[in-house]
């Protein structure tokens, strides 16, 4: 018997260089190293105010879902080498500083864990607009596998946090791209 296929959804977020380059980077390789189904969607881009640290270039966000039957620690190494190979150096930023590329698991299916280095639900999604907007964007009536409530419950109860839609036709042709998942990607690529 193979391994569950469950929805994932993904955490994007990136405040140096070319912000919307390293998510779409980190977009292509979600949809060809770790999606295993037919499609991959994208929610739209997020301009927002880092949170934690103020003194820093805004990010864009966005979030990124699909399925995947990757085992909860086999994710977390992928993401974190997709992140390094756009330089991110974890061993030397500053918690809640700059990075050209951050990735985080929101959601594995129904899945509620927590290790030393991944707990799912992310812990600190349900403070933040910038996961939470892009989020519902992709499914609205998602709910919480932890506490059983709606997301939508908890967006409505945050302040404003400065969540503005970022628009960027680059980022559009790669969710263009990506509906079609790793076919597409290479589509795009002039490849077959």
């Amino acid at each position: 018997m193979g391994k569950p296929v469950r929805d994932l959804f993904i955490g994007l977020g990136s405040n140096v260089g070319d912000r919307v380059d390293h998510l779409i980077y980190a977009a292509r390789q979600i949809a060809t190293r770790i999606a295993s189904g037919e499609q991959t969607q994208l929610s739209s881009l997020y301009e927002t105010v880092p949170v934690g640290m103020g003194d820093q270039p805004l990010f864009l966000n966005a979030v990124v879902r699909c399925t995947s039957a990757i085992e909860p620690r086999e994710l977390l190494q992928e993401l974190q080498n997709v992140e390094r190979e756009r330089g991110r150096d974890r061993a030397l930023e500053v918690r809640f500083g700059p990075r050209p590329l951050d990735l985080d698991v929101l959601l594995l299916g129904t899945a509620v864990l927590c290790h030393e280095e991944l707990c799912v639900p992310h812990p600190r999604m349900t403070e933040r607009g910038f996961v939470l907007i892009p989020l519902l964007e992709l499914s609205p009536e998602l709910q919480c596998p932890r506490r059983g409530t709606a997301y939508r419950q908890d967006l409505a109860q945050l302040e404003d946090q400065g969540v503005r839609r970022f628009r960027s036709d680059r980022w559009l042709a790669a969710a263009e791209a990506c509906s079609g998942s790793e076919a597409g990607w290479r589509r795009e690529n002039g490849e077959r």
